[in-house]
């Protein structure tokens, strides 16, 4: 039996044992007779796994910055990157992230709604949440039903073009600013990110701080980036053109990028072969 265990299989080059444990079994006249197991040798390992672990991750940022670079670059294109619940960040949302880019809804909404559920802040669509600021808004309220949260904010687009931080008083529904800027000196992409990229800070009520240089804007804008691909909803299920789990009532044929192992449905991307090798758009760009 051990000796089955430690034999290299044909088909997969390694032994069970190995597959199993990650290393190949030693026979027992191997071991030192004066081996033994320290504190200080446990403690070695643990270190070293440390340092192991800490580099993937490291590999796994440098990954995802490339990605961001990539876009910012004009490259990567026409791919879901997030979702945070109905808003989907693709591509083309990603690049109004770049230094010197206006910030749109999408971006907006889908930071919002991350933040709001790591503050516990029920978030309103800015497009409602602009309405309601200007007094434009026509219907009723009920489907939000506000009375059940504590807090409740969202982003308010004003004419400038810039977003504002802002929040009701649920029981009165009295308006009331989270952040209020005098119009910046600098461009309306360094005003809005100023503005966007706190509402963290202001959510979960601690002490607003945000760069005023042009690389620390550079370098929220890329944080925000980040974590919006990195804290997406799961988007294993989901075709990264159209980022919808079924296209219709017609049965869903998939084909997998070759290039970044990305799935997609065949009708998204323009029918390809299933024969051949396929590669996105986002590999092509």
């Amino acid at each position: 039996m051990f000796g089955l265990r430690t034999k290299t299989q044909l088909t997969t080059k390694f032994s069970p044992y190995f597959l199993m444990f990650g290393r190949e079994a030693r026979y027992p006249s191997e071991v030192p007779k004066e081996y033994e197991i320290t504190e200080e040798k446990v403690s070695n390992l643990l270190q070293m796994e440390e340092v192991f672990e800490g580099l993937k991750k490291q590999e796994a940022v440098f990954a995802r910055v490339k990605v961001i670079r990539d876009i910012w670059a004009g490259r990567r294109q026409e791919t879901l990157w997030a979702k945070y619940g109905p808003y989907k960040i693709y591509s083309q949302n990603l690049l109004v992230l770049a230094p010197g880019e206006e910030l749109e809804g999408e971006i907006v909404n889908a930071y919002l709604a991350w933040v709001g559920a790591k503050a516990g802040v029920f978030i309103v669509d800015s497009y409602l949440m602009t309405s309601l600021w200007q007094g434009t808004h026509k219907g009723g309220l009920r489907k939000l039903d506000l009375s059940k949260h504590e807090v409740a904010a969202g982003a308010v687009c004003t004419l400038d073009p810039h977003y504002h931080i802002a929040g009701p008083e649920t029981q009165t529904f009295s308006w009331e600013m989270g952040l209020h800027n005098n119009r910046s000196s600098q461009t309306d992409g360094f005003y809005v990110l100023r503005c966007v990229g706190s509402e963290e800070q202001i959510l979960q009520k601690q002490q607003v701080q945000y760069p005023v240089d042009q690389e620390g804007v550079a370098s929220m804008r890329l944080k925000m980036a980040m974590a919006l691909v990195n804290n997406s909803d799961d988007l294993s299920e989901l075709c990264r053109a159209c980022g919808e789990h079924s296209i219709g009532p017609k049965v869903d044929q998939w084909i997998e990028c070759t290039g970044c192992t990305m799935w997609y449905h065949t009708y998204c991307v323009g029918e390809p072969s299933l024969n051949a090798d396929f590669f996105c758009k986002g590999c092509t760009s």
